[in-house]
C-alpha cells in the first residue's frame, strides 16, 4: 500500500525517469495510473532534489489540464523519498503496440487517431503548454477508440513575452520523432510547430 491509499496490482512500464504501476484507489475503490519517479542508476544524490522539483513541475502542469484526449492527473505526494502522481487509468493499448501487433493500419482509423492527438496537441498549446515526446508510445488508444496523449515528463511552459521557457523535466526525446531544434539545448528553440513536426513523424 502506497501512501496508505494505493495498493499496487502491476507494473505497465517502466523506462526513462519513471515507473508507471496500475493501482486500487481504497478509498474511491477505483484503477488509478501512478506514476512514480525512478532516478537513473548512479544519480548523484545532490541532483535528486532538482529532480523531484521538477516531477512536481510536471504533476502540476498536468492537473491544470482538462481535454478529452489528455491523461488527467489527480493527485501528488512524495513518500519515504520518492516521487508520485496519480493519473486517470487508460484502458487500453499503446499506439506503438497496436503497430507492432497490426502492422499497416487502416488509413482512416490512422487519421481519426491523428485528429484527436491533434486536438489535445491544439488544447496543449492554447494553454502554454509543448508536448516534446508525441510517439507511439506517449499515445493511448483505449477499447473504444479514443487516443490519448500521455507522459508529460518532458513537457516545456512557453511563455510568448519570455524566450526563456520553462522544463518540467530535461531530456532530447526521441530521436525519431523529436524535431532538430530541440537537440539545441543554449536557446530552447521548441515551439508548438515541434509537436507537430513530432506527430508528423
Amino acid at each position: 500500500m502506497i501512501h496508505g491509499r494505493y495498493r499496487v496490482v502491476a507494473l505497465l512500464h517502466q523506462g526513462g525517469m519513471g515507473a508507471v504501476y496500475e493501482v486500487m484507489d481504497s478509498a474511491l475503490n477505483i484503477r488509478c495510473a501512478l506514476k512514480e519517479m525512478v532516478p537513473y542508476p548512479g544519480t548523484p544524490g545532490t541532483v535528486l532534489p532538482q529532480l523531484r522539483e521538477q516531477f512536481r513541475q510536471e504533476a502540476q502542469l498536468l492537473a491544470g489540464l482538462r481535454h478529452p484526449n489528455l491523461v488527467r492527473v489527480s493527485d501528488h505526494f512524495e513518500e519515504d523519498g520518492n516521487a508520485y502522481l496519480v493519473m486517470d487509468f487508460i484502458n487500453g493499448k499503446q499506439l506503438d503496440e497496436i503497430i507492432a501487433e497490426k502492422g499497416r493500419l487502416a488509413e482512416g482509423e490512422v487519421l481519426g487517431w491523428a485528429r484527436q492527438v491533434m486536438e489535445g496537441l491544439a488544447y496543449c498549446h492554447e494553454q502554454g503548454v509543448i508536448h516534446r515526446d508525441v510517439k507511439p508510445q506517449n499515445v493511448m488508444i483505449t477499447w473504444q477508440g479514443q487516443a490519448v496523449l500521455v507522459d508529460f515528463g518532458l513537457a516545456k511552459l512557453a511563455d510568448p513575452r519570455d524566450p526563456r521557457t520553462r522544463t518540467a523535466m530535461r531530456g532530447l526525446g526521441t530521436p525519431e520523432y523529436a524535431p532538430p531544434e530541440q537537440y539545441d539545448t543554449t536557446e530552447g528553440g521548441t515551439d508548438p510547430r515541434s509537436d507537430i513536426y513530432s506527430l508528423a513523424a
